[in-house]
């Protein structure tokens, strides 16, 4: 009948990928088609299937490790077999490591040496994950690294609760440089009445 036949016919594949023993053969597989098709399949079944890609966290290829930590950390529980990979020498795997390890207790010990890291997008995201710590202090210094920065995600945020007075000058200093930006305006009139 209709109401039985899957929504589209990419859903009846990875249904059939997820289902007995097929994960089992396409993550035994040599071929990383295989592999890329596991991590798809893992990815359109949604959060409740997400620990199953952490069997594919140690492969030797970066782009599958890298695509495996992105999805596995969407369940919490995957975040310490996740950790190790914030040292992976491949930045791609680094940075999709830093959202898998963010959210349980401690977790800004792990993400904070990567603010100062060698690759300017790992340092960027852990900086972006960063100002939502709640430690105020590593707040305070990535919101002063976003803006110093010039980088548009922090316009997107409230963060009168964790920046500081510097801030709101640091904000001011680029809308001054950018007058024509309305996010900007925004964002020093929240920070600025924070600290009047």
């Amino acid at each position: 009948s209709p109401l039985s036949a899957p929504v589209c016919p990419r859903e009846s594949t990875w249904r059939a990928d997820l289902a007995g023993d097929e994960l089992a053969r396409l993550f035994a597989s040599p071929r990383p088609g295989n592999l890329h098709r596991a991590l798809w399949s893992i990815e359109l079944a949604g959060k409740d299937e997400a620990h199953r890609a952490a069997a594919i966290l140690a492969h030797p290829d970066p782009w599958l490790r890298a695509r495996a930590a992105a999805i596995a950390g969407q369940d919490p529980s995957c975040a310490p077999r996740i950790a190790p990979l914030l040292g992976d020498p491949d930045p791609r795997v680094r940075f999709a490591a830093i959202g898998g390890v963010t959210g349980p207790a401690g977790w800004e010990a792990l993400v904070l040496p990567l603010a100062r890291d060698s690759d300017p997008y790992v340092a960027l995201r852990a900086h972006r994950e960063l100002i939502h710590s709640r430690d105020r202090a590593v707040s305070q210094r990535s919101v002063g690294a976003l803006l110093r920065g010039r980088d548009p995600y922090v316009t997107h945020w409230n963060l009168c609760p964790v920046a500081g007075p510097e801030a709101a000058d640091e904000a001011l200093r680029w809308l001054e440089e950018e007058p024509q930006r309305d996010d900007l305006s925004y964002l020093e009139h929240n920070l600025a009445s924070s600290f009047a």
